[in-house]
């Protein structure tokens, strides 16, 4: 799960610190997932799918299918689209 965490923090282009402070929790809680690819708890999970809604939590935990809900273009979420 380590690696699809990465995957994830390294798309957005930001820190483990920045990650932690955007889902709302400790810098030292995303670092231990990380290095010791500790499972992540699901109060966690949730904090995780509401800040970055195109996230497969499926893909986050199993591996399987797409990092992305949609398997449409994606563009980070601080940048405007264009969608209805």
């Amino acid at each position: 799960m380590n690696d699809r965490l990465k995957q994830v923090i390294d798309y957005y282009n930001i820190t483990p610190y920045a990650f932690s402070q955007k889902i709302g929790v400790s810098e030292g809680t995303v670092r231990k997932i990380l290095s010791q690819n500790t499972a992540i708890r699901s109060d966690n999970l949730e904090k995780i799918s509401q800040t970055f809604t195109d996230i497969d939590l499926h893909w986050l935990i199993t591996g399987q299918g797409h990092m992305f809900l949609s398997e449409r273009e994606h563009f980070k979420q601080e940048a405007p689209t264009n969608d209805p």
